[in-house]
């Protein structure tokens, strides 16, 4: 009799996968706060850049609109110029342990954010709005919308103007970059473009001098109506990420004003192999 009960259960076990039978159950913070949902999102975020084996498709949408004197912008340096142009992109890569099939120059740590970085967000609650966590269609959404940040708070001495960072150790740099990160849910969370700001090698004298000039001006603004949605699996793994921000920039050099606004969309789609 006990193996005739027995016999249900062990024909049941055979038709599941073994995957199901032996996956650790992910705890999504659904109806949790601000802190738990960050958690979340950081923890099942970051491990997409060590997959072993991923395709990765990247949207890139940038819209910019400057009001700024033909004299104002021959001081602007022109690597710089690519970062102030609309931008619409799409980008398909299968990366194998971190580097590039399709393009073998890229890198898994360069193509998505944080740039750089073994890591896709360093994101702290206390740069978060609001946040929330719901189950639909199967998988976890996460929504996080973001202070708003003025470049004052985040930046610092590294404001135009204010301050040389050119003599600083390795060190030293890190541990700006880290205060940075820590100030910042824009910058310890998105791509916000500043590849772009790419130039040629004879240029460099020019734009030095450029430089110069810019030094002299200040930087008004910050990052605005950043907005963050991500999708998990019942495993975990990130199906996809959107990333929303705009940036308001205006300064003044030699008495003349520049205003710059910039609302930038990344999308990701992962495919996990």
């Amino acid at each position: 009799m006990r193996k005739l009960l027995y016999l249900p259960l062990a024909v049941f076990l055979y038709f599941i996968p073994v995957s199901a039978v032996f996956s650790q159950a992910v705890n999504a913070p659904i109806g949790g706060n601000i802190g738990q949902i960050v958690d979340f999102y950081n923890r099942y975020t970051n491990p997409v850049k060590s997959a072993e084996r991923i395709t990765i498709v990247r949207n890139s949408t940038r819209i910019v609109n400057m009001d700024i004197n033909r004299l104002l912008r021959a001081l602007i340096p022109n690597r710089m110029m690519g970062f102030f142009a609309d931008q619409e992109t799409t980008t398909l890569e299968t990366f194998i342990n971190g580097t590039g099939t399709r393009d073998t120059s890229q890198n898994i740590n360069e193509f998505l954010p944080i740039n750089g970085t073994p890591y896709m967000s360093r994101l702290s609650a206390g740069n978060v709005l609001s946040a929330s966590c719901i189950m639909r269609d199967g998988s976890w959404v996460v929504t996080i919308r973001l202070n708003d940040e003025d470049f004052d708070t985040v930046f610092g001495s590294m404001q135009m103007g204010q301050g040389n960072n050119d003599d600083l150790s390795d060190e030293e740099r890190e541990e700006l970059m880290l205060g940075i990160l820590s100030r910042s849910g824009y910058i310890s969370t998105m791509d916000l473009g500043y590849n772009d700001m790419q130039g040629d090698d004879d240029q460099e004298e020019q734009e030095n001098q450029n430089n110069s000039n810019m030094s002299s001006g200040r930087l008004e603004g910050g990052f605005r109506n950043g907005l963050i949605t991500a999708v998990f699996n019942m495993d975990g793994e990130l199906l996809s990420l959107s990333h929303y921000h705009e940036m308001n920039i205006s300064f003044s050099v030699l008495f003349m004003r520049a205003r710059i606004n910039i609302s930038s969309t990344r999308e990701y789609q992962f495919m996990h192999l």
